[in-house]
Order: C-alpha cells, then structure tokens, then sequence
C-alpha cells in the first residue's frame, strides 16, 4: 500500500466533545468546536470560490452585537468575525492529484470488492475533460454488510486523492447539530462539523463521510439526518446556514459526500434517492486471497522482523477468509508470535489458532 501522505483522518464520534476556548472581548480566539488541519501543503487559489460574504457577514454581525450588547453572545460573536477576517472569504478548490489514473488503479487492486465504485469516480472524474480539474463527484452510498471494508476504502480514498477528509459516526446520533450546529436560541448552542470545517479549513471541498447512517436516531423534531435533504442537493447546498449562526450563509455544494450503510432499505427514500447506491460484497475467496497478501506485505515493510517471515498458501487462504477491516490485526497478532517462537513461516496452525469468529457474524462495523 502506499505509503501515508500527510493528510490528516480525523474520525468524529458523537461523544466526543472538542475543546472550547476561553474567550475575551480584546484578544478572542474561536470559541467554536476545532478540528485538526488537514496538514495539506499550500493551496492552489487558481481554483477557488467564495465561501461567504464577508461584507454582509461583517455588517450583520456588528448590527447583532449592537441589539445584544453586553450579552455573553457578543464575546462568541467578536470571535467568530475576527476568524472571518483572518480566514478571508475565499477558500481553494482541491485539485485531482496528477496521476489519478493510477491512484485508482492501486486502490482498485487494494479493494477489489470496490471495483463498481471505483469505475463511477473514474467517470466522475472524467466529466470535466481535463486531469486537472478539482475533486468532485456526485454523492454516494457504500451499503453493505459489516466488515467489508467500507470504513477503510473511504479513509484511503481521501488519503490518496489527498484531500481533507471527515468521517463521522452516525449510528448513536440523537439530532442534526453534529451535522448543522444546534439553534442560537440555546445558551450552550455550537457550531456543526460542516461549518466548522468549511470555516476554519482553507479548502471548499473537503470529503465527508457518514458512516452507518441508517443507525442514526432521534424524533423528527431533532432528525439527525435532516439536515442532508439540502446537502446532499448542490442548489440547495450553496446557501447552507448552520444553526448555531443562521444569518451567516456558506457555500457547501463543493463538498463531496460520501454515505455507508448495513442496511440500505432502513433509509428515508427522500435520502436514497439523492445518492448513487452501491452494493458492496464480501471479497470472493480469491479477492480475499489478495487482500491478506497486499496486507502482510504492507507490514513486512512496517515491521523490521516481518521481512524474514513468509506466508504459506495455506495461511493466505485462511487469511483471506476473514473479514477486510480485520486482516491487518490479525496478521500483526500471528507476526508477533511467529517472531516470538524465532520461526520463518506462518502456517496454517497460527492462524486457526486465533479466536476469530466467522464472518457471517459481521463482527467488525465497517
């Protein structure tokens, strides 16, 4: 596999709660939710659009702090107009790394099961004509049963095509503020991931992936899901208002969607039919066979001791059997106590001799 570029995977879980801030009028750094940089090298604004309007963003934001003054509101609102300012209105659109063509070709033999998926963005990537058009591409569903790989093509998706990439847990999701911020009438209302993203990042559009998003609950008044009905369309999406400050527009409609399911049908139909649904299968034995191969040679790279040791066939095809998201740790596992025994070969022996439960059990979320 190639080796780790220096984009930053940041996976958001729904308890997980970012730190804030501590605030003053005079010197007020964002007292919103912050992520981590994409650790991308400078960005190219040769291809760029304009996030918000930054004199109507300014003029609407002074007008409120003059009807609320001395409110506590004021302190989040200097805040956030001071990141305005620094940030600037005008955020870059992530190019197609040159040699995209290639960078397919190794994740379709990285994830053969994938390879539907990966002939879509082929054409996706084709519209435009030209190898240097921006990252774009229609929105789409992975749907499949547990421990396929869909977690994993997704994150090596935007580590290879070297674009800010967002995954975000759905399945304990109670309400849309993950998504869209909760509403300024709360005292402790925030900002969601896309505003925050789109805001303090310098790129327009960054990959977001939801995953097991039929899991996500709540009533319909919180729909944690509500929120993707005008995301998920690029007309709608151009004049996206997060909750939390509503009066601030942004342009979200370069933001490239991706959705992953164990149970497509569980979906609202209105959810469904903005997508492009694809059905993704258990490797078959042989593509199973490739994939535990592709693994233990990525770790015989990562780990010295590794590079002694040898497969036998026998190995790889029990190996192969298990599920994707799982072979890399179950290989380390049989590695370590090979090493440990100072043997040269995993046999078939070391690998029956793991706990692991079969595959129809779906024991790994993907």
């Amino acid at each position: 596999m190639d080796s780790p570029s220096n984009v930053t995977v940041k996976v958001i879980g729904l308890d997980e709660q970012p730190n804030t801030a501590q605030v003053s009028p005079d010197d007020a750094p964002l007292p919103l939710e912050t992520f981590e940089s994409a650790g991308l090298e400078p960005v190219d604004l040769s291809s760029s659009i304009k996030l918000f309007d930054g004199e109507l963003a300014h003029e609407t934001g002074f007008k409120r702090m003059k009807r609320t003054k001395g409110s506590e509101d004021n302190v989040a609102m200097h805040a956030l107009l001071k990141l305005l300012d620094s940030k600037g209105e005008v955020r870059a659109l992530k190019c197609l790394p040159k040699a995209w063509h290639e960078i397919l070709e190794k994740l379709e033999s990285d994830f053969p099961n994938f390879v539907e998926v990966i002939d879509y963005l082929r054409g996706q990537f084709s519209l435009s004509g030209s190898d240097a058009s921006v990252i774009s591409f229609d929105s789409f569903l992975l749907d499949g049963p547990p421990g396929v790989g869909k977690s994993y093509f997704a994150e090596e998706l935007g580590r290879r095509l070297e674009v800010p990439f967002r995954a975000i847990r759905m399945e304990n999701a109670q309400s849309n503020a993950q998504l869209v911020g909760s509403d300024e009438f709360w005292s402790n209302s925030r900002a969601g991931v896309i505003f925050d993203t789109l805001v303090q990042g310098d790129v327009a559009n960054p990959l977001f992936f939801l995953d097991e998003i039929e899991k996500a609950a709540g009533d319909k008044r919180f729909n944690p899901i509500s929120g993707l009905y005008s995301l998920l369309e690029r007309g709608t999406a151009k004049s996206f208002t997060d909750l939390a400050w509503p009066w601030l527009e942004l342009d979200a409609s370069h933001v490239n969607w991706m959705l992953a399911s164990n149970e497509a049908w569980r979906l609202p139909e209105p959810i469904r039919s903005r997508v492009r649904v694809f059905s993704i299968p258990s490797p078959t034995p042989e593509q199973g066979r490739r994939i535990a191969l592709r693994m233990f040679r990525q770790l015989q790279r990562e780990i010295p001791v590794a590079r002694e040791i040898r497969l036998t066939c026998a190995a790889v095809k029990l190996i192969g059997s298990l599920p994707p998201r799982t072979v890399k740790k179950h290989l380390r596992e049989v590695i370590g106590r090979v090493a440990y025994q100072k043997r040269r070969r995993i046999e078939e022996a070391d690998v029956t001799g793991l706990k692991i439960p079969k595959r129809s059990i779906g024991f790994v979320s993907s």
